[in-house]
């Protein structure tokens, strides 16, 4: 039933199995430090060595934290490394591109910022038409230089924004900020129809609890291609064996909507417990993490080849 209503896969859509740069990050844990096109390249160089489909990157490619800026100056021009990575490795690129609550209000100009109470917070306002215009400027750039994949994280409502100059609804509630995230995904989705949008809980972010439906959004024409499972990919072993990550089997129950979870291999077991669980219950799985252990690497990269080999039953 839900399928009839559209909350099935897109027409066309075909998820690529993603190596994710953040979990052999030397940085994962702190404040994700940037990093540059050699350290993209070598990560490309594994993610075909261990079979993934795409290279996924976390925070820290981009010239400040959620900035949406490819930092020319630190990693050269962007559509050159896209090709030449789809050339000798067979990778498309897909990057994080978060919304207000995980960028910098430094990024963006004051006028964009969020004001309550008479006070100027140093957070962007979602809303704002000024924030609204740049971000859609920077995310079709990417599009335009070969970014086949966006995920939009970063969109945990922050509060009220009573700046007329903004061109939103005042007070700017929730409602008004599920209406800003739509109002930046359709205008895109409009232009740039082919790059695969993720699309986090529009008003929680990333969590592990969600404060919307997962079908929030999905329905209105433009907008999103797939929903962020949760916050298990750091410990996924543990949160499918504590129980948490049991609720995605449910879920797949009640919805086809696409979901998609990347995981850290190296907590992982022999048999692949979590890799599979994942794999069986998300319809994109991004993989990272390279083990020290031969036997257990070995295990993986088997998992990966097996799992590719029968792609169209996941």
């Amino acid at each position: 039933r839900m399928e009839a209503a559209g909350y099935g896969p897109r027409k066309g859509y075909k998820p690529l199995l993603f190596w994710n740069e953040l979990f052999d990050n030397p940085g994962l844990g702190n404040e994700f430090p940037p990093y540059d096109g050699k350290r993209i390249e070598a990560e490309a160089k594994k993610a075909a060595a261990f079979g993934a489909e795409g290279l996924y990157l976390d925070p820290g490619w981009d010239s400040d934290r959620g900035s949406a800026i490819w930092p020319y100056s630190r990693s050269g021009p962007l559509a050159p490394l896209v090709k030449r990575i789809a050339r000798l490795y067979g990778l498309p690129i897909g990057v994080h591109t978060p919304l207000p609550s995980m960028t910098s209000a430094r990024v963006h100009p004051k006028e964009s910022w969020r004001l309550s109470d008479g006070k100027r917070y140093g957070e962007l306002c979602p809303g704002a038409q000024q924030y609204q215009d740049e971000q859609y400027k920077r995310l079709s750039a990417l599009a335009e230089n070969g970014i086949s994949y966006m995920m939009l994280d970063g969109t945990r409502y922050m509060g009220d924004c009573e700046d007329p100059a903004h061109g939103h609804a005042i007070p700017f509630t929730r409602e008004s900020h599920v209406a800003a995230v739509w109002s930046l995904l359709e205008r895109f989705k409009r232009a740039f129809p082919r790059v695969v949008v993720e699309l986090h809980d529009p008003l929680n972010g990333g969590q592990l609890f969600r404060l919307s439906p997962m079908y929030l959004l999905y329905d209105r024409a433009h907008s999103f291609d797939e929903a962020w499972a949760s916050e298990f990919m750091l410990l996924p072993l543990k949160y499918l064996l504590d129980g948490p990550a049991k609720g995605l089997y449910y879920y797949n129950l009640a919805y086809s909507l696409p979901l998609y979870q990347h995981i850290e291999l190296r907590t992982d077991t022999i048999g692949g417990l979590a890799f599979w669980w994942y794999a069986s219950t998300c319809r994109r799985l991004g993989i990272g993490g390279t083990t020290k252990d031969a036997k257990l690497l070995a295990a993986q990269k088997a998992a990966v080849s097996l799992y590719r080999k029968h792609g169209d039953f996941f």
